[in-house]
């Protein structure tokens, strides 16, 4: 029997045209939600999630899912995205932000810094995706807003719901001691502390945390008048680590954590029905990873290498991550409000 828990709610979902994004758009519409799916990429956004998972073949659901325009770093798009909601439905059930990038800049091998047990790269691009601009979602075109002139295109595999950065090394290239940067040349341009510009700082930041928080902002008085309102929030397990060739994407998904806890607090002091919670997600098998694994006859050997560092020994997918979203947005989790949840598969728990 199909779960109709959503049934008669509205969503919006940021970086909704791929990975993560895309997967929790698909699952609040299998469950009864109108789903407003906000990505630079508003014709892929709206096509995939039509198209993905029987929607196409289903009138009702097709009908339920409206494409939008935003860039989550632009007040007056948010603003925009208010005024369509409110005219469209009168209220926000649920907010996921779930938009991201990670601000590297890749030339044929993975980010520097990783271990073998690293994470994959932040959410939901596409692997063939266009480089993203300064403050963009996930399917802006190349121009880099923000950035140095001759700055390094940020990495293919951002925007709806991105993962921390992939395992290490390139595709053939042995694991580097966790912590360690790579010296291949042609490799990422430093994120670290010491060599970081602050263009690509501010990009980083712009994406992951001010477009969260303009996100809340804007819609916290329409979730006000949901019984029951949620907001989620798109982390990371790079949350939890020091990563030095990735300080700015790190950085930006602990300082959503605590943004997360701040508005479950605010909610909570000013009994607004809102309760707000964030996914820190692991290794997730998203599109931008066949960037990384190649489509040869070496992607199984460099599937293996990436789970070895996982303990459950695998990828997780993007339902999986979805799946859970769908539990914090849902009134069986009435009483969570301001926690983070690893989805892993253990690699935050080991030493």
């Amino acid at each position: 029997m199909a779960r109709t828990e959503f049934q008669n709610k509205t969503a919006l979902v940021t970086g909704a045209a791929s990975g993560i994004g895309l997967a929790t758009a698909r699952l609040l519409l299998d469950r009864g939600a109108a789903v407003v799916l906000a990505d630079l990429r508003t014709t892929a956004a709206g096509q995939r999630s039509a198209d993905a998972g029987h929607v196409s073949v289903d009138a009702d659901r097709a009908e339920r899912a409206i494409p939008l325009t935003l860039d989550v770093t632009s007040e007056s798009d948010w603003a925009a995205a208010a005024e369509l909601v409110e005219k469209r439905f009168g209220r926000l059930d649920v907010l996921v932000n779930a938009a991201g990038i990670t601000g590297l800049a890749l030339a044929g091998s993975l980010p520097a810094g990783r271990g073998a047990d690293a994470e994959p790269l932040p959410h939901g691009r596409d692997s063939d995706a266009e480089p993203l601009p300064h403050g963009r979602d996930s399917d802006a075109e190349p121009l880099a807003h923000g950035r140095d002139s001759d700055a390094e295109p940020l990495p293919h595999g951002r925007g709806s719901d991105a993962e921390p950065l992939p395992a290490g090394r390139g595709a053939d290239a042995e694991p580097l001691p966790h912590g360690r940067g790579s010296e291949k040349p042609g490799g990422p341009a430093p994120q670290d502390p010491e060599s970081i510009t602050l263009d690509t700082w501010r990009a980083v930041l712009a994406v992951n945390v001010d477009g969260a928080l303009l996100g809340t902002r804007a819609m916290l008085p329409l979730l006000r008048r949901s019984r029951a309102g949620a907001v989620v929030n798109m982390s990371s397990y790079a949350a939890r680590l020091g990563l030095s060739s990735a300080a700015a994407y790190a950085a930006s998904k602990a300082a959503l954590c605590s943004l997360t806890r701040s508005t479950a607090m605010q909610c909570a002091e000013k009994r607004y029905p809102i309760r707000c919670n964030c996914v820190l997600p692991g290794a997730i098998r998203t599109p931008m990873w066949d960037a990384y694994l190649g489509t040869g006859p070496d992607r199984a050997e460099n599937e293996k290498k990436v789970a070895a560092g996982v303990p459950l020994g695998r990828f997780g997918e993007p339902e999986e991550v979805a799946a859970v979203i769908a539990f914090l947005a849902s009134d069986e989790a009435s009483f969570v409000t301001g926690a983070e949840i690893m989805i892993d598969g253990g690699q935050s728990v080991r030493p």
